[in-house]
């Protein structure tokens, strides 16, 4: 490298480049880097003129901008064309003649050249040595026949050690700017309609019994949310918009190189899809609420959800912290080793994924010594899939079970209630609309009542007979509840008669005197009496099974004025 081609070091406000910087996508590294730095350009262009082979500065070659082709400026592309620079500040730029000399094929290849002559200028200088860390190779490319633009990065880390984490991201944007117009129309009109449901939405707030009550029903969060999600998608629209029509080329690489960066627009772009895609998966969710109002079937999964959400949220507090523990676990015995246990998010995602069957065990046991590490992470899938699984599916299990219950009562408690919704009303207008006129037509009115005499004496003998069952069935409970609570009630009393018997018995030994202590120990020490002895007890049974006294004891006298009464 000659020394007209010194590399210099430009800043991100010099390259116009993304403030925030570039991230890196590969997995072991994940980190951000500035988009300042050494560059070398290469841009491609079609010309209405021919460019003869110019070099210097760029206040002595052509701005190609004058002359360049493009979709919307009418100009006819006649010469293929490349202007080139390996340090941001030397500039070559040359279009191929073509055979004929009027740019047509067969071309000569002077642009290949050129670009072959600019790589190889850099290999020769170095431009990559033992202290780069980074290269971004930016491809700004557009598909006219679609309509879309594209920025492409392509990012190689280069660590000291010599390793290469490659990585890429892809955006793009729309060419048309009647789309760009449409989607503000359409995007205004949608806002106004959200304030005017966000509006509708305060009012029921107001009119509830407060907040709490307001916002315990979840479809009222998802209302809010979905409205809130929506006034981020409008304001990136309008910043997206407001990128693409300032075309900003303050910078030096784009006002004396002749290369813009649209990585604002495309930006702006990228988070505006996802506000969008966040916000039309929360609106479509909400269908799921006017279809259970319309058919009560289809509220089953939200009603199962609703009736576990409390054990649900302890249960994923539960499965969080013991998929933390294994990911930390495996991150300390497969990080150094194995790329998606790297560090401790990449391990827990790792683990998320082997829950639905990615997972590689060779790869294990081919990165460890033994089988240690393929047995804990088997370990692992034993308590996440056999236990923590099953423990799920028994909450939502319950759930439903006990939703099925609500179901049950309600059609208990009201007969007429329709569980298919607006299907059932639908089938009555068309059994009363259609099909019963079309039988009267074909059968006959004086048949046709004569049927509905039929039909409606069976439901009432159908309604009659499950009455009556439910009334036995109802006077069998009952029967047996009060046959459970006399027994209850003789156990009680009999219960109450035998501690009643076995004190005053053991009154009787003396076991109660309160006059001698040692007297009152040695009582004490006493084994109980024997009951079942025939000179205490008679044949006849007593309360549970025990035996009466033979004869009632004699009632022990109240206590003295100021005395005491011990009972054991």
């Amino acid at each position: 490298m000659g020394p007209r081609h010194p590399w210099e070091h430009f800043t991100k406000e010099s390259l116009g480049g993304n403030p925030a910087g570039i991230v890196s996508a590969a997995i072991p590294s994940m980190r951000q880097f500035d988009s300042g730095g050494f560059i070398a350009v290469a841009i491609p262009f079609f010309s209405d003129t021919y460019l003869g082979l110019e070099e210097g500065n760029a206040s002595q070659v052509t701005d190609y901008r004058d002359h360049y082709v493009n979709t919307t400026n009418g100009r006819t592309p006649r010469y293929y064309c490349v202007r080139v620079s390996t340090n941001g500040r030397h500039i070559k730029q040359l279009c191929d003649p073509g055979r004929h000399g009027n740019g047509t094929e067969p071309y000569t290849g002077a642009v290949r050249a050129t670009v072959e002559e600019w790589f190889n200028d850099l290999k020769r200088g170095h431009f990559f040595d033992a202290q780069s860390r980074t290269a971004s190779f930016v491809l700004q490319l557009k598909s006219n026949n679609i309509g879309l633009r594209y920025r492409i990065t392509l990012l190689f880390e280069l660590t000291s050690m010599g390793a290469i984490f490659p990585s890429y991201d892809v955006e793009t944007r729309t060419l048309d700017s009647d789309l760009i117009d449409n989607m503000m129309l359409y995007a205004t009109i949608a806002l106004c309609m959200v304030i005017f449901f966000a509006l509708l939405e305060v009012i029921e707030m107001s009119s509830s019994d407060g907040l709490g009550s307001y916002f315990s029903n979840m479809w009222n969060v998802m209302d809010w949310a979905n409205y809130i999600i929506f006034f981020m998608v409008y304001a990136q629209l309008l910043k997206t918009k407001s990128n693409w029509e300032s075309f900003d080329c303050s910078s030096y690489l784009c006002a004396e190189i002749g290369y813009f960066d649209d990585w604002a627009t495309m930006t702006s772009y990228r988070q505006s899809k996802l506000y969008l895609s966040l916000c039309v998966c929360i609106q479509l969710f909400k269908i799921l609420k006017f279809a259970g109002q319309l058919v009560p079937k289809t509220e089953l999964a939200t009603k199962v959800l609703k009736r576990g959400a409390m054990d649900l949220l302890f249960f994923a507090i539960t499965f969080i912290i013991s998929m933390l523990a294994f990911s930390m676990m495996l991150f300390v015995q497969l990080g150094p080793v194995m790329e998606g246990y790297w560090d401790q998010i990449p391990a827990f995602i790792s683990l998320f994924r082997a829950l639905f069957g990615d997972f590689d065990i060779q790869e294990i046991m081919d990165n460890s010594s033994g089988y240690m590490n393929t047995l804990l992470f088997l370990g692992y899938l034993f308590v996440a899939i056999f236990i923590m699984l099953s423990m799920f599916l028994a909450i939502l299990a319950e759930a439903q079970v006990a939703v099925r219950d609500d179901e049950l009562a309600v059609e208990r408690d009201f007969p007429d209630f329709k569980e298919y919704g607006c299907f059932e009303t639908l089938g009555e207008y068309i059994e009363t609309g259609v099909r019963k006129p079309m039988r009267k037509w074909m059968y006959g009115e004086e048949a046709e009542e004569e049927r509905e005499a039929k039909e409606k004496e069976e439901k009432e003998k159908t309604a009659k007979e499950k009455k009556e069952k439910d009334s036995v069935t109802n006077a069998v409970l009952l029967d047996a509840i009060k046959e459970l609570a006399a027994q209850l009630q003789d156990s009680a009393k009999a219960t109450v008669l035998l501690q009643e018997e076995v004190s005053e018995l053991r009154a009787k030994q003396g076991l109660a005197s309160a006059s001698d202590p040692k007297r009152r120990m040695s009582a004490s020490m006493m084994p109980p009496p024997d009951l079942t002895s025939p000179t205490q007890t008679s044949p006849a049974g007593g309360p549970l099974g025990l035996p009466w006294p033979k004869a009632m004891p004699e009632p022990v006298p109240p206590p003295a004025p100021g005395q005491k009464r011990y009972v054991v």
